[in-house]
């Protein structure tokens, strides 16, 4: 049996993103480039661990040592010379920078803890994905109570689209008029400056999947005023339609960084079309002068609600119940083709 090396998150530190909007430099000085204090007694010292470091270096046998909350040295080390109350050993273990959810679903003020998270070594999600966010008209306030909570984990949050839709009032079956786009514009803009990183977009749900261009590049120009990035689950992941998606995404790469949430191809048998779907995302990337990324899930899986197969005529609950009495053979009809096309005919 091949076992695999325990991952330890204890360069939490490291990370690109801090706890709720903070915006903390990191040290021009890294750890590597100092000696340590001989007069200090460190807190703890992590040793003869395999040291991956995100830097894209080989793996090395570095020691580290901790003071407080804080990474005080990374390098070759001779105990002998340093003070230390506590010390752990790595031995047969992977010791890494702590790990980025970029596409996390849950809220702080419900379950705070996030200790799921921490013990797969993930010290840091991204919430408020697939246009939805519990956030209200005022973020101020729940960016206020965070602070307050018990967090183990770092918070990045995003606005969300559909949220900002709900907010506005704006239909909820058609593109928003300019009055509630006006008002979706200035909420964003709120958002960002009490510590959202940028929105989220789920154009193949209610009601993110009445949004037209028009709607999604005036939210693109705010979010990239406050150098947020815009995160999308796209218009559709299937085969015949991600071409389009990503390009639709790609209008508005020139005003604001932008990411194609879960990137995957639905109902794909072609593995070509992963290198082409790649190759789009790369050229919006070079043309656009704002980056284009995508994240994938690292497992052959994937989970929604039952509702992204339905048609648009029966994708809310009172168009569903709609669509089950005036029209369910076609209902029906659809979803079976639906099936069909994902797993062929029987």
């Amino acid at each position: 049996m091949i076992t695999w090396p325990t991952l330890l998150p204890f360069f939490m530190l490291l990370l690109a993103f801090t706890s709720l909007g903070s915006c903390q430099e990191p040290s021009t000085t890294p750890a590597e480039a100092r000696v340590p204090d001989t007069t200090l007694v460190y807190d703890l010292l992590i040793m003869d661990g395999l040291l991956i470091d995100g830097s894209g270096m080989t793996g090395r046998y570095d020691a580290i040592l901790v003071s407080g909350d804080s990474i005080a040295y990374v390098g070759p080390l001779d105990t002998a010379k340093i003070d230390y109350r506590r010390h752990l050993d790595a031995r047969q273990n992977v010791v890494t920078p702590g790990f980025i959810d970029l596409h996390a679903h849950g809220d702080p003020m419900q379950s705070s803890s996030f200790i799921n998270f921490l013990n797969m070594g993930v010290t840091t999600v991204v919430l408020g994905q697939d246009g939805s966010s519990p956030l209200s008209k005022n973020p101020e306030d729940y960016f206020g109570q965070l602070e307050g909570l018990p967090l183990l984990t770092n918070i990045a949050m995003m606005a969300g689209h559909g949220t900002l839709r709900k907010l506005a009032d704006a239909a909820i079956n058609a593109p928003a008029n300019s009055e509630d786009l006006n008002q979706m514009q200035q909420m964003l803009s709120k958002m960002m400056v009490a510590g959202c990183y940028g929105m989220s977009s789920g154009l193949e749900y209610v009601p993110g999947m009445w949004a037209d261009s028009t709607e999604m590049v005036s939210l693109a120009q705010v979010i990239g005023e406050h150098e947020g990035v815009l995160m999308s689950h796209i218009r559709s992941e299937d085969e015949d339609q991600i071409d389009a998606s990503i390009t639709e995404l790609g209008w508005n790469a020139p005003f604001c960084r932008t990411h194609v949430s879960h990137l995957k191809v639905t109902y794909g048998k072609n593995v070509g079309q992963g290198a082409e779907v790649l190759t789009k995302i790369n050229q919006f990337a070079s043309l656009a002068g704002f980056p284009m990324t995508a994240e994938v899930y690292p497992y052959m899986a994937s989970y929604t609600g039952i509702g992204i197969v339905f048609p648009p005529w029966a994708k809310t609950p009172s168009a569903f119940e709609a669509a089950k009495a005036t029209r369910y053979e076609e209902l029906r009809t659809f979803l079976k083709d639906k099936v069909m096309q994902r797993n062929g005919p029987e």
